[in-house]
């Protein structure tokens, strides 16, 4: 970490930041489940164990689905949650590996993220009332975070870190061709990952899935979520229409 004597550029906190747990699990959704997939999904086959695991960045949560129909849901990182499971014997034990093995791929994926620049950090050092100060990226790994929903660390040299936030970084922008702000792959996976949840939208399904208004509406949403920002009305139709016209081909 930078040195206390040290002159450090002190933040103004910017609300485009995000809390730490927030920008994992929203970079998981927008990264690692944006090819059309919906949760991460388990080879074991029998009826207690887990099948799968979704993520909700809303809650920052899992919802762990079971073979047998059963659901859960917990934060990944609070071990005591798992006394509330249930679950007993060699089923815990499997559903205990698989949850820490998602989160720790989710936290790896992140990481790496970091590491590239995609991400930039800031935090309050020393000091829950200290201003806010940049944390270089070589020294993420260096930080042990102590309590994920408040975003608190301690450093290598044993320093408190308080209040990680994170900004998205824009990418470089490639010298030929301007790169998109919405990405169509992301959005088509998102409009896919709704049908298989909710059946095609009608006048017979629950309120907000029942028009293409309400499908735009969702991924709007999803669009804020996952990059900041949401496109004008006539760009959201259009995008829209293009994901159904991919949905509809993947049918033929």
């Amino acid at each position: 970490m930078v040195k206390p004597n040290s002159r450090r550029p002190k933040v103004e906190p910017d609300p485009k930041w995000r809390p730490l747990v927030d920008a994992i699990f929203l970079h998981t959704y927008a990264n690692d489940l944006a090819s059309g997939q919906d949760c991460f999904r388990f080879d074991y086959r029998w009826s207690n164990a887990p099948a799968a695991i979704e993520v909700f960045p809303g809650s920052r949560s899992f919802k762990l689905i079971f073979n047998d129909g059963r659901v859960i849901e917990l934060r990944p990182w609070k071990i005591q949650e798992w006394e509330n499971l249930r679950i007993t014997g060699l089923a815990a034990a499997i559903a205990h590996k698989a949850v820490l093995t998602t989160w720790q791929f989710m936290l790896e994926r992140f990481a790496s993220a970091v590491s590239e620049g995609r991400y930039a950090l800031f935090a309050r050092l020393d000091d829950l009332r200290a201003p806010f100060e940049p944390i270089a990226r070589d020294h993420w790994p260096n930080l042990q975070v102590n309590d994920w929903s408040t975003g608190v660390a301690t450093a290598a040299d044993g320093r408190q870190v308080w209040n990680i936030h994170v900004l998205g970084v824009s990418p470089v922008k490639r010298r030929i061709g301007r790169k998109p702000i919405y990405d169509q792959d992301q959005i088509n996976g998102e409009v896919r990952r709704l049908f298989r949840k909710f059946g095609p939208f009608g006048a017979g399904k629950e309120r907000g899935w029942q028009t293409r208004t309400d499908l735009q509406e969702r991924i709007a949403q999803f669009l804020l979520n996952t990059s900041g920002q949401s496109p004008s009305k006539s760009t959201l139709q259009d995008y829209v229409q293009r994901a159904l016209e991919a949905v509809e081909a993947d049918k033929i």
